[in-house]
């Protein structure tokens, strides 16, 4: 997980443990993960290098973006993910039922 506000590092790492999965902070180069979450905080300039850098250390890695600069509902565009190279996309501030479905759905 990759992501510039301690308080929602802290948040979601804590839905995501109670809900069963493990979760890893800046994980080394070459570390096989299921599943990258990184924040975009502006993805309208620079969005998809953060992305990009993060698909180049974890290649084959579904990467989930999240912004506070997304729009409510993005999530179910088609277009976003493409745009920033990731797979998925979801805005913040997020439920903990929203950001498990994402989570649950990448990994299928």
């Amino acid at each position: 997980m990759i992501d510039a506000d301690s308080a929602c590092i802290a948040l979601l790492d804590q839905w995501l443990t109670d809900a069963g999965f493990e979760v890893v902070h800046d994980a080394d180069a070459g570390m096989s993960l299921d599943l990258a979450i990184v924040d975009l905080p502006q993805p309208r300039s620079g969005g998809p290098q953060l992305p990009a850098r993060v698909a180049v250390k974890h290649p084959g890695t579904p990467i989930l973006a999240v912004s506070s600069a997304f729009f409510a509902g993005i999530e179910h565009c088609t277009m976003a993910p493409r745009m920033l190279g990731v797979a998925a996309v979801l805005a913040k501030p997020m439920s903990r039922e929203a950001l498990l479905a994402q989570v649950r759905r990448l990994l299928e």
